[in-house]
């Protein structure tokens, strides 16, 4: 922009978005202070009847990306989907020691965990209760068409699938 500020996004929008008919909150730009503090972001949305309110929340100056629905931040990443979580990253590191062929995810948020390992060439099964985290993860958090997404409940998705998994997280 006028300012020498990155504007680049994943995807840029006015504002305003919907995916899958939701309507989706994207803002610009994050103030200057952390975007992640871990857990819940008092105050930031309020928790509603119906479908939780999603915001999304970009740094113009790096490019960063956050995810919030209702009042639980979801994801952060820089502008390749890469995660700016800490716990994220020792998750990575956790389950590449096992050098694992096919990794199965319950719960999608951003998918920035499935997305890492993904590129590192470990093939990754997502399952999430909601199929809009998927969207999501793609238009937002780079998730690769590579990596498989199952709209299902976790529990039954495990009770019912005859895939064989090196981890599951």
């Amino acid at each position: 922009d006028r300012r020498g500020h990155d504007t680049g996004s994943a995807q840029p929008v006015d504002g305003h978005d919907r995916v899958h008919g939701r309507p989706i909150r994207v803002l610009f730009p994050v103030p200057p202070w952390p975007v992640c503090c871990g857990g819940s972001e008092s105050g930031l949305t309020s928790k509603k009847s119906g479908p939780a309110e999603i915001v999304l929340a970009q740094d113009n100056r790096t490019g960063g990306i956050s995810y919030w629905q209702a009042q639980d931040h979801q994801s952060v990443a820089d502008r390749f989907g890469v995660s700016l979580a800490e716990y994220i990253h020792a998750l990575f590191g956790l389950v590449l020691q096992k050098r694992p062929r096919h990794v199965l995810m319950i719960g999608c948020a951003g998918g920035t965990l499935a997305t890492m390992l993904s590129r590192a060439g470990v093939r990754v099964s997502l399952v999430d209760i909601d199929p809009l985290s998927f969207e999501i993860a793609r238009r937002y958090f780079h998730l690769p068409p590579s990596v498989d997404c199952h709209a299902r409940d976790g529990a039954a998705f495990l009770r019912r699938t005859a895939d064989r998994y090196n981890a599951i997280i």
